[in-house]
Parts: C-alpha cells; sequence; structure tokens
C-alpha cells in the first residue's frame, strides 16, 4: 500500500516535471541537448524521500537539468570564446549581446530558477538566500583546462554540480544561514568527489560525448612513473573509499548537520554508481529497469 501510494505521488510528480521542463524551452533551443527529464527526476527522488515533500522534489530538479544542459554546454557545444562569455556572464549575473541564442536562454533559466527557489524559500521561511544561490552557481561554472590532477580534481569537484544542487536543495529544506557551515561545506565535498571520481571512471564518452574535458585519473597518471591503466584505477577506487568514511563519520558522528541534510547527501553518494553504470551502448540498463517499474503507466518514448 505504501509504494502503491508513493507510486502515485511520483507519477504525478513526473508528469509536472516534464511540463516544467517543456516550458524552460532549453531541449527545443539546443536540439541535441540530452532530454532526460526522469533521470534528473530520480536525483530528487533519491535526495527528498519524505511523502509530503513535492514541491521540494520539483523544485531541486529544476537545477538538475541545468547542471546537465550546462555540462553539455562545455563538453560538446560551447567554443573556448564563447564559453569564456558565458563563464563572465554568469559571473557578474548579466546577460551580454555577444553570447549565441542557446547561451543566452540558459543564462535566462539559471536567472529565474534562482529567483524562483529564493522566493519559495522566502515565503514559506521567512529569509532570502539569494546571495548563496547566485554565489552556488557561479563557483560551480569553471573553464576545465588544468595541468595537474589535484587542480582537476579541486575544480572538478565544484563544477560536478554537487555543491550548487545540495546548496538549493538545503534552503529548500529550511535550514538557514544560523545552521553551521564548516561540517555541511565538507559532506558536500565528499559526495561531490565520489560523484567526480566515478564519473570519471565510467563515462569518457558518456552519452556520445568526447571526454575533452579530462579525468582525474588520466592526469595524475601522467604524474607518475610506470603506472599501468590498472594501477590508476585502484588509486582512484582508494580515493573514491576514502570520501566514503568521510561521508560515514559525518553521519554517524554529532555535527551540527541537521539529519534530513544528512540523509539527502547520503543518498546522493549511494545513487552515484547507478548513474554511471554505462554498458558498452552507452546506456544505463540498471536505471532504466528502475524508472521503468517507478513510472509504469508512462509512455516509454516519454522516458529517454
Amino acid at each position: 500500500m505504501d509504494f502503491n501510494m508513493m507510486q502515485c505521488i511520483y507519477h504525478e510528480e513526473i508528469l509536472q516535471v516534464f511540463k516544467c521542463w517543456k516550458e524552460l524551452g532549453l531541449s527545443e533551443e539546443l536540439k541535441l541537448a540530452r532530454n532526460q527529464p526522469p533521470k534528473w527526476y530520480i536525483w530528487s527522488v533519491t535526495m527528498v524521500t519524505n511523502p509530503t515533500m513535492s514541491r521540494q522534489r520539483i523544485e531541486i530538479t529544476k537545477p538538475i537539468s541545468l547542471v546537465y544542459f550546462v555540462d553539455d554546454i562545455f563538453d560538446v557545444y560551447g567554443t573556448l570564446d564563447e564559453l569564456i562569455l558565458f563563464t563572465k556572464a554568469i559571473n557578474r549575473w548579466e546577460v551580454t549581446d555577444k553570447l549565441p541564442s542557446y547561451m543566452k536562454m540558459c543564462f535566462k533559466v539559471i536567472h529565474d530558477t534562482t529567483h524562483e527557489i529564493s522566493n519559495i524559500v522566502y515565503q514559506e521561511f521567512g529569509w532570502n538566500p539569494i546571495d548563496h544561490l547566485k554565489k552556488a552557481k557561479q563557483s560551480g561554472l569553471l573553464l576545465r583546462i588544468h595541468q595537474r590532477a589535484e587542480e582537476y580534481l579541486k575544480n572538478g569537484i565544484i563544477s560536478s554540480g554537487i555543491p550548487m544542487v545540495l546548496t538549493n536543495l538545503f534552503f529548500l529544506l529550511g535550514y538557514g544561514e544560523s545552521t553551521g557551515t564548516t561540517d555541511i561545506e565538507s559532506i558536500i565535498s565528499s559526495v561531490a568527489a565520489i560523484l567526480r571520481f566515478l564519473d570519471d571512471l565510467g563515462t569518457a564518452e558518456d552519452e556520445g560525448q568526447e571526454g575533452n574535458d579530462g579525468a582525474y585519473m588520466e592526469y595524475y597518471m601522467k604524474e607518475q612513473q610506470g603506472w599501468s591503466l590498472s594501477d590508476g584505477r585502484q588509486h582512484v577506487l582508494d580515493k573514491v573509499s576514502k570520501e566514503w568514511k568521510l561521508l560515514n563519520k559525518h553521519c554517524l558522528s554529532p555535527t551540527t548537520i541537521p539529519t534530513s541534510f544528512k540523509t539527502a547527501c547520503l543518498n546522493v553518494a549511494r545513487l552515484v554508481p547507478m548513474m554511471y553504470a554505462y554498458n558498452d551502448n552507452h546506456r544505463l540498463p540498471v536505471l532504466e529497469e528502475y524508472v521503468k517499474f517507478m513510472f509504469s503507466n508512462i509512455k516509454e518514448d516519454l522516458m529517454w
């Protein structure tokens, strides 16, 4: 009965997510952009498990979709000159006529979504997190030009999208500036590192992308002498294990982190392996079966 009840809730929410994504108009502006609302929504379902928090799940799906869209811009579509202009526009929080039309539209969606979420938080909880949300989006846009592994990792953690999404979620859950920040930044960093490492291991050719933004293992192996591919892979897995220990410490030890936010971070890290378990056809068979099970009465051609 509980499952049937939640499935009905999820069905209503995913239809709303489809509607919101269509209204944004990004997939029509750039036809080749990944158009996978169910995949983005699975992140939201995993983060926010409370049945009463439909609005939070729907709203957090919006910045998640922007992570994928901006990732496509940086990895596939944007030229270096365009990416420099786009990054400057976000940092200044104002659009420029020099941007191509799809970047202008993307900036508008980022701008409008940020203010929309800020208004929701203000209306429900009485404070406006706009400055924090703007900063999260600005810091998440980094040109991916690296020389050393640690430099790549530091920037890759920020540009993974995890800090931006979890910052949005933190405020949507009703937590404010008075909540301690050091522990929160640390747990977010561990989740982002887990995603970055596993993303780099499994998706160099993710869904037709060329992998031109490099990978941690690639940079690290260049700095070593005589390392095999298996040595590099084991090194990355050891780094993942270290981050999981830090994440478990945050979840099992007394900290200033609110319990619901701890759970959200933990669940995101748990979901990462399934999100990057690509097969030889660049598909996610485990995820696809899971989504079909959850949304069995939605047409398959709407799903992927």
